[in-house]
């Protein structure tokens, strides 16, 4: 007997549930990585107030048991690794993806980390001190981490890359591995120029900072590639107003007591961890020349590897030492176009140097 429409109707709908509820279900979302802010309490030297380091703590779904310690430089922020307007330059991400942890610090005295009532209590020393303190707390504090890491691994740049120098060289086995991008043994004598013209009293840059004593500075946020952050023909022109935008603050007793010359060379010469330094081709720190407004010339210290390889190795005799010129960027390589490819040697460089489980010397000199 044919079946009536509305039977029909009901026929293939309890077909279609049928087929529907016997379906396998559908696959679980593959894990992320994920992201959270981290308070690190430290004791401040000649502070007597509790401080905290504050950064970004991100957990890849299946880390590798190393952890990047990622400290900036001065007028930077832990941002400066992760900036979200320019996500293709990240440290951050790269890293994730390759199985690392990364906890990316605001510096003593800036950001979200304690910022003393005078400046003159952020010194070097200080800097050292705290940052010391996060390292030793990311192999053994879980009650703040909520886990530990059997590898640390400090990743710093331009004063962040000096702070990281001093843990190591003061600090003996805190530190498993040292990657030091923008750093050397002393600036050239423009770049204190420069500081000069385009570092200002934090407190007259907008309302953040008002209340801040005239030793906390800052760049003009326009003014970042004129005081040679970034180096122009390597920049995309849309990236400066975000870099500007992102400018923090630093301390100006940091800068006149950090060690320079003999001083840097005699403390990194303490320094036996493998170590990578990267330094941009046009860095106006080290490898630029050229009076304040005449175009680049380098030093002779950046005419090529060869030569950048011997100016780094006399500052640290010691080290498991490789190198490399990152060609066409400025100071700021992660701010520079040349960032993803600068992340991608750092990362290879790390996958060399752990590939045993533990950090070994096995790169050294040049590397492409």
């Amino acid at each position: 007997m044919p079946l009536t429409r509305r039977a029909l109707v009901l026929l293939l709908t309890a077909v279609l549930a049928a087929a529907c509820s016997s379906s396998p279900p559908s696959a679980p979302a593959a894990p992320v990585p994920t992201c959270r802010v981290v308070k690190t309490p430290v004791s401040i030297p000649g502070v007597a107030a509790p401080g905290q380091l504050t950064g970004d703590l991100c957990t890849p779904p299946s880390g590798n048991g190393t952890v990047l310690l990622l400290v900036a430089g001065g007028g930077e922020n832990a941002d400066y690794w992760d900036l979200p307007e320019l996500r293709s330059s990240s440290l951050v991400r790269a890293a994730l993806a390759k199985g690392y942890a990364t906890y990316a610090l605001d510096r003593l005295g800036t950001g979200r980390s304690t910022v003393p009532a005078s400046s003159t209590s952020v010194t070097y020393d200080a800097q050292v001190s705290t940052a010391d303190q996060v390292a030793t707390a990311l192999h053994s504090d879980i009650q703040v981490f909520g886990t530990t890491w059997h590898s640390v691994v400090g990743i710093g740049h331009s004063l962040g890359s000096g702070t990281l120098a001093g843990v190591a060289a003061r600090h003996a086995g805190v530190l498993d591995a040292l990657i030091l991008t923008g750093y050397g043994a002393a600036v050239t004598p423009e770049t204190l120029q420069l500081d000069k013209l385009y570092q200002v009293p934090a407190r007259t840059v907008g309302t953040r900072w008002r209340g801040l004593d005239d030793g906390y500075v800052t760049v003009l946020p326009d003014k970042v590639e004129q005081i040679g952050l970034v180096h122009g023909p390597g920049t995309d022109p849309k990236a400066l107003p975000v870099i500007g935008a992102h400018q923090g603050i630093l301390s100006d007793t940091e800068l006149s007591s950090r060690p320079q010359g003999a001083a840097a060379a005699a403390q990194a010469a303490r320094i036996t961890v493998p170590a990578l330094v990267a330094v941009g081709q046009f860095d106006r720190h080290y490898c630029e020349g050229n009076p304040v407004g005449a175009p680049p010339s380098p030093t002779p210290q950046c005419g090529g590897a060869p030569a950048f390889q011997s100016y780094e190795k006399k500052l640290l005799p010691n080290a498991c030492l490789a190198t490399h010129l990152v060609a066409g960027s400025g100071h700021a390589i992660q701010e520079e176009l040349a960032a993803p490819a600068a992340n991608a040697l750092y990362l290879s460089w790390l996958r060399t140097t752990f590939g045993g489980g533990k950090a070994q010397c096995v790169e050294t000199g040049a590397v492409p």
